[in-house]
């Protein structure tokens, strides 16, 4: 009678071991939530486990191990916090699948470069008049199930300046015709209020000059400027409006060269046509209109 009790315990064994066998998670995760200031906000991070072989239907029970709520029968729970979750599954027959996921938070970096071809070397440094974007390197946190806890960034063109949104993507355009240092902020901001800030000083000064550099006259009696090539050089001279767009671009010659301006104000640049080096800039000034 024993033999028989262990044979068929031992054999009801092997049934279950084998039914339960296939039964796995197909899938297991976690969306981040993201941080937060204050215990009464919600991060949104979700859990998401999904069963696969066994016996249909699966139950699912999700429990947060910090405070002890749960959720029965979804396959994703959202609206969470940082933490640890355990998800219990089970199938028709009984048979069990238990594990835990951790929630991590997302929390707000701002990273950004300045791009332009008005740089020196050291990459915070340029020459006025200057040109640039600003190209957001930050990483563009979204959430598809809670779209309102995207992170948003604020840019700021120098102390003082006024605040201004922009889409992860956008690349506000950079203008300068005075030298001095120039602090270009970017806050990186949830909808719970966490935020990163990062500034970086632009220092813009004058470009330096040789003596066998070309030379800029106005006759302020006619409103002509007078533009001097040194023999054995040719320069490329670039006109820009005031908004620094370009209005004007020449390669020009050994010799004297006039241009008779229509506005106040044009800032011009003039490279070096070999080199490519800017050797000279400045400000043409209209008084005949």
């Amino acid at each position: 009678m024993r033999f028989l009790f262990f044979f068929l315990l031992f054999t009801s064994l092997q049934i279950s071991f084998s039914q339960c066998s296939g039964f796995q998670f197909a899938e297991i995760g976690y969306e981040p939530a993201a941080c937060r200031l204050y215990s009464y906000q919600s991060g949104n991070g979700v859990v998401y486990a999904a069963a696969t072989g066994g016996a249909e239907p699966y139950f699912y029970q999700w429990t947060n191990l910090q405070t002890g709520m749960t959720s029965n029968n979804n396959t994703t729970w959202g609206g969470l916090n940082v933490g640890f979750y355990e998800i219990i599954a089970t199938d028709n027959i009984g048979c069990v699948l238990i594990d835990t996921i951790e929630v991590d938070s997302i929390t707000p970096a701002a990273d950004y470069q300045i791009l332009s071809s008005d740089f020196d070397s050291t990459g915070l440094f340029g020459l006025v008049p200057f040109n640039g974007v600003l190209d957001n390197i930050c990483p563009a946190i979204a959430n598809p199930d809670y779209p309102d806890f995207d992170t948003t960034f604020m840019w700021q063109l120098g102390a003082g300046s006024a605040w201004f949104a922009a889409e992860c993507y956008e690349q506000p355009s950079l203008f300068f015709d005075t030298p001095d240092t120039f602090d270009i902020s970017l806050i990186a901001l949830n909808k719970n209020g966490c935020a990163d800030t990062l500034t970086k000083t632009l220092t813009l000064t004058y470009p330096s000059y040789s003596p066998l550099v070309p030379s800029v006259f106005t006759d302020y009696a006619t409103g002509q400027t007078y533009i001097s090539i040194p023999d054995g050089t040719t320069a490329d001279f670039i006109l820009y409006e005031s908004n620094g767009n370009v209005k004007l671009s020449l390669t020009l010659e050994p010799g004297i060269h006039f241009f008779q301006l229509h506005e106040d104000l044009s800032f011009y640049k003039i490279f070096n046509s070999e080199t490519k080096e800017q050797i000279i800039s400045g400000k043409l000034i209209c008084l005949n209109h």
